[in-house]
């Protein structure tokens, strides 16, 4: 049985399995991380590194207390605020296949296999893809059903201690595939469409497909991770992105099934025009791409009668600007007025006061050095809201400090702080 790549439970988090005879295995990709460090110890974000397909990571977190080791995928850590992210992709050699990097998910990166972004934000995901993806298709062994393959290159093989059959496929990232069933009343779990019986998925990352047929009915895929996927608006224009999950406008990023579809509609205002997509969908108003392999995507809008279009590929690694003739926005007010304990035991609970001039959403963090405690998020309004964050029963007297990071609509961010003393 030839080799495939994906992620067993064992690997702690499981983006899909890679299964031996009905054995789940753990294998890796290959991508040697390297952050170069602005400090700023009193404000934390969380990165997350992804491996899609066959390259092996490694994260070296330069002035870091607590180097991460990058023994399950996603690779999870917290750098400090600031902090210049410095990525380099290599292909898992091994195996009847030629392994190739495929590009990064973040369109400030580019094509090749180094990618130096800024860790901007309180939680950022990034993902190296390689190619060939992993295709997987299950049956039961009951079935008198079978399956074929376009491209062809399917092995398939009884596995009578799961009582199913396993159909496996390895083909270039991003490819389109279709299977077809042959046998009476065919079901799909799985799918991306489907067209009169035939299944349709693309290879943007390891998939596991479900057919059964008659009252043979298919098992449920496998559980998937979640991403932290944004969306930035760039350009002399304005507008709007919207989606089932986000409403930017509003709100620009959202945690989302890693492989799971977004359709985004881009919204100019008036006065403003539409330009494109980066890194996908090119200039089409409408953009449908699979999340993970993409966690960050640029929409360009630019005034009515400026000259040349944006276009934020030409500055990769540099953030994205108002551009020229957009007025200047209002500095974000967001002050910390008070902050203290109330109650005791089950009863605990952290009291803040802010004061704020617009509508912002709030988090805070409850934090035991580089140790999250506590946690929650708000929506709230301009004035002086109260907030209150519940003191976990495990939390021992001591001294603590709470984070928050205050954001608007358009991204503005400021972070604030304050140490507290907790009791019993």
């Amino acid at each position: 049985m030839s080799p495939f790549f994906g992620f067993a439970p064992s690997c702690g988090f499981q983006i899909a399995r890679a299964i031996s005879r009905g054995r789940a295995a753990c294998l890796a990709v290959a991508v040697s991380t390297v952050v170069m460090v602005v400090p700023d110890v009193a404000n934390t974000a969380t990165v997350e590194v992804h491996r899609n397909g066959p390259v092996d990571v490694s994260v070296d977190v330069v002035d870091n207390v607590e180097q991460p080791t990058c023994s399950s995928n996603p690779c999870l850590f917290t750098a400090p605020a600031g902090t210049l992210l410095t990525v380099t992709a290599t292909p898992r050699s091994g195996g009847p296949w030629v392994a190739t990097f495929a590009g990064w998910s973040d369109d400030r990166c580019p094509s090749g296999p180094v990618c130096t972004i800024p860790i901007d934000a309180d939680h950022v995901s990034l993902t190296a893809n390689g190619s060939p993806q992993y295709i997987g298709i299950t049956l039961p062994l009951s079935s008198t059903g079978t399956v074929t393959g376009t491209p062809g290159g399917m092995v398939c093989e009884d596995l009578p201690e799961n009582g199913n059959q396993q159909c496996r496929f390895e083909v270039p990232f991003l490819s389109n595939v279709a299977f077809t069933p042959h046998g009476p009343a065919p079901v799909w779990n799985g799918c991306d469409a489907i067209a009169g019986d035939v299944c349709h998925v693309t290879a943007s990352h390891t998939r596991w497909l479900a057919l059964g047929f008659g009252a043979d009915q298919p098992t449920s895929p496998p559980p998937n991770v979640y991403v932290r996927f944004r969306v930035v608006k760039t350009g002399s224009g304005s507008g709007a992105v919207r989606s089932d999950s986000l409403d930017c406008g509003r709100r620009c990023e959202a945690d989302v099934e890693f492989g799971a579809r977004e359709t985004l509609i881009a919204e100019p205002d008036s006065g403003s025009r539409f330009v494109r997509w980066h890194p996908a969908c090119a200039a089409a108003t409408r953009c449908s791409l699979a999340v993970g392999p993409v966690t960050r995507l640029t929409a360009v809008f630019d005034a009515v009668g400026t000259g040349g279009p944006s276009d934020p590929s030409t500055r990769p690694n540099e953030p994205p600007s108002s551009g020229r003739g957009t007025a200047p926005e209002r500095r974000m007010t967001a002050r910390l007025l008070r902050v203290v304990v109330r109650g005791r035991g089950l009863a605990r609970q952290i009291l803040i006061r802010l004061r704020i001039d617009r509508t912002v959403t709030v988090s805070a963090r409850l934090m035991s050095r580089r140790r999250q405690l506590a946690g929650r998020r708000w929506r709230v309004r301009a004035g002086q809201p109260l907030l209150r964050l519940r003191v976990p029963r495990r939390v021992r007297p001591g001294a603590y400090r709470v984070r928050l990071v205050v954001r608007d609509s358009s991204g503005n961010t400021r972070r604030l702080a304050q140490t507290l003393r907790i009791g019993r």
